[in-house]
């Protein structure tokens, strides 16, 4: 399991790595199927979404830090056992996507 874990790990930084040294090369490629007329702007449009999603991402993980961190001081102040694991829970939890249950 530890190895199956690392591998993962191993797999998952070095395709994150590569895409991200290749953006450009493959967004080129990508505006090369739209017609010549539109793609200055279509590559406006594109460069708005990366920004806007680049920056939403950043945003959430702020929060999520806040969150473990606000965690951690209040189970600290009140004696909470495990208070570090329970910060860091909190974080890696309020970073995952809730999808369709409720606000």
């Amino acid at each position: 399991m530890v190895l199956s874990t690392v591998a993962s790990t191993a797999i998952v930084i070095t395709v994150t790595l590569y895409c991200m040294a290749a953006l450009p090369a493959i967004k080129e490629f990508c505006y090369r199927f739209v017609a010549a007329s539109r793609r200055e702007r279509v590559k406006g449009v594109a460069e708005e979404i990366m920004n806007r999603t680049g920056k939403f991402m950043l945003g959430n993980l702020v929060t999520s830090g806040i969150a473990g961190v606000a965690t951690f001081g209040w189970c600290a102040a009140t004696g909470v056992p495990y208070a570090a694991a329970l910060g860091i829970f909190t974080a890696a939890r309020d970073r995952r996507r809730r999808r369709g249950r409720g606000a």
